[in-house]
């Protein structure tokens, strides 16, 4: 159980491809945040979009063949929770499967939030009114990872992709399944 089918980038599992791809949307955030002008910081916010949510981009539709994070957490959720609701499956998979279901649910709360900041960049006519907005979704993408404040304990409500890969390693521990993505 991979979380997935094995459909995404690099034939890797739904959850382990929403993880790569939100981890590339971490770096393009920072680099947006350091950017000195603001051509770079939109080229960042475009290529965080193209990893969060390819088919928002109006200029290329299909995000030149990216899964993206909201497309793989939405495959998460579904796949699990067909995983929970399968004859046979044990409390292991409801407890732990019911985990990654939170947590790869608030994924696509955070995507829309990530879109509508990419938005409000792209009207911006300098730096000093795009470089703020950078800062937010910077915080968002490390929220996709981490939750709202990573390092900080928060309700299960609020928790990312990373808690999600922490109850599908136990689960598949407790399954006996093989730990690898």
């Amino acid at each position: 159980m991979s979380g997935g089918l094995r459909d995404g980038p690099l034939e890797l599992g739904l959850l382990p491809t929403a993880v790569v791809e939100a981890e590339s949307a971490v770096d393009h955030a920072a680099k947006a945040v350091g950017a000195r002008n603001l051509a770079v910081i939109r080229t960042n916010a475009r290529d965080m979009l193209r990893a969060v949510d390819p088919a928002a981009l109006a200029t290329d539709p299909k995000g030149d063949g990216r899964y993206g994070v909201r497309r793989a957490s939405v495959g998460v959720v579904q796949f699990m929770t067909l995983a929970e609701k399968s004859d046979g499956a044990s409390g292991v998979v409801a407890m732990h499967g019911s985990n990654v279901v939170i947590a790869a649910n608030n994924t696509p709360r955070r995507v829309d939030e990530i879109v509508q900041i990419v938005g409000q960049i792209e009207e911006q006519t300098s730096t000093a009114g795009a470089r703020p907005l950078a800062e937010e979704l910077r915080a968002l993408t490390e929220a996709l990872l981490e939750g709202p404040e990573a390092g900080v304990e928060g309700s299960k409500d609020e928790h990312g992709l990373r808690q999600a890969e922490h109850h599908l390693m136990l689960l598949r521990k407790a399954e006996g399944l093989p730990l690898g993505k």
